[in-house]
Order: structure tokens, then sequence, then C-alpha cells
């Protein structure tokens, strides 16, 4: 017989080694950790804001989403969710524009017939308004 099987010491290390990675690539997969691909920054009139369009993926077992922030100019985007709009699907599929109509009025405009899960109508002293 051969001498690797009949080795229990070797049989345990492989069995350790495989449920590791394993577990490894479970807890990757399915951490809940998202990532933030950015598609668009258009900066306000004053320059002292910019609306950030990205995209969200949450890994292998959640639908990706475009999200829309309003974040100082400067700053970076935070590796969270967006903080003025979410749509499920992909940016470029969804096909979200974001147009700042003054320093403090941005327009998002959808033409998707799919609802929003997030649509604030106010970020601190900017106005936002919705458009098909």
């Amino acid at each position: 017989m051969n001498k690797f099987i009949k080795n229990p010491t070797i049989i345990l290390a492989c069995c350790v080694v495989i449920i590791s990675v394993v577990i490894y690539a479970m807890s990757t997969f399915f951490s809940g950790k998202c990532i933030n691909k950015i598609s668009e920054e258009v900066l306000s009139p004053a320059g002292n804001y910019k609306a950030v369009l990205f995209q969200t993926n949450c890994g292998i077992a959640s639908a990706k989403s475009t999200r829309v922030s309003i974040i100082p100019n400067g700053k970076k985007l935070k590796n969270d969710g967006g903080n003025i709009y979410i749509i499920d699907g992909h940016p470029k599929e969804r096909q979200i524009k974001v147009i700042w109509l003054g320093p403090k009025k941005l327009l998002i405009k959808n033409p998707s017939t799919l609802q929003p899960f997030k649509s604030e109508t106010q970020y601190k002293d900017i106005e936002i308004v919705y458009e098909p």
C-alpha cells in the first residue's frame, strides 16, 4: 500500500489545509465587504462638493448596485453605501446621470423604470431633484 495513505499525520495535515482553504474562501466571498468602483465624479459649480456615481459590489452572494454620494471636494469616497441614491444594477446599464443645476442643486436622471432603494431630496444644504 502507498506510504502516503498509511501515514495518518500526512492525512491529517492535508485535511487541515483543505478545511482552512475552504473556510478562508467562504469568509472572503461572504464577508459582506463591499468594493466601490467610481464611474464618474462631477464637481459642483462652487467647487466645494462633488457628486460621485459609483458601483458597489458586495461579493458573490449579492447583486451589484449603482449609488450616488455627495462628498466634500478633496475627500475620497469611503468604502460604504451611497448617501443620497441607490438603485439595483450597473451604472452603465442604468444610464444614471448626475448634473449640477447650481451650487446647491443636484439633478439625478434615471431613465430606468426600476425604482431606487434610496432617493434623498436633501443633503445638508443641497437640494436633490430627480428626472426620468
